[in-house]
């Protein structure tokens, strides 16, 4: 039987220490539009695009002004017995990171148990690609690390139905052709 792959040791540390707090992924999120992002669309979307990033950043907003936690959460986060730190690989072009991100960083604000930090997909591909959906590329990721550091668990969002259609239509873009 063949040996599996074995992966590069990643020292979760330094990247948690090099990744962003919630304030600077937000404003690295919008740099990005302003910069060459949108160059990257065709010319016919590029507006599209720039509007849909824009709903997603009110979205954002409103949801980082009024969600409040409720106190069985509140409760629930009071009782952590130790420190947790959450890498977030979140891309703000992502309807479930836009869900997502302002409720998790409402609990990190709420308990001092928990640490959270922020990378882009596309700036930690090697972190990325350990936690693939069924093999699929999707965010956001949770990765779970304890108070040393070591990963202690991993979770996504996207159901596996939800996920079956998605892959479905990258596909078809890409016209790949399934044996």
């Amino acid at each position: 039987m063949p040996m599996p792959t074995l992966l590069p040791n990643i020292e979760w540390q330094s990247v948690f220490e090099g990744a962003w707090d919630y304030s600077a992924w937000r404003s690295k999120g919008q740099e990005r539009v302003d910069s060459d992002f949108l160059a990257t669309f065709p010319e016919d979307k590029i507006e599209k695009v720039r509007q849909f990033l824009a709903n997603n950043r009110a979205n954002m907003d409103e949801t980082d002004a009024s969600y409040e936690l409720d106190a069985d959460t509140k409760s629930c986060l009071a009782s952590l017995g130790r420190r947790v730190n959450v890498l977030y690989i979140a891309e703000d072009w992502c309807p479930d990171v836009v869900r997502h991100v302002p409720i998790l960083q409402k609990m990190a604000d709420s308990s001092e148990k928990i640490n959270v930090r922020y990378v882009m997909r596309n700036d930690h591909l090697n972190i990325f690609s350990r936690h693939l959906t069924v093999g699929g590329e999707t965010v956001p990721k949770f990765i779970f690390l304890s108070q040393e550091f070591v990963e202690c668990g991993a979770w996504g969002p996207m159901p596996r139905a939800r996920l079956r259609r998605h892959c479905s239509r990258a596909r078809k873009r890409q016209r790949v052709v399934q044996i």
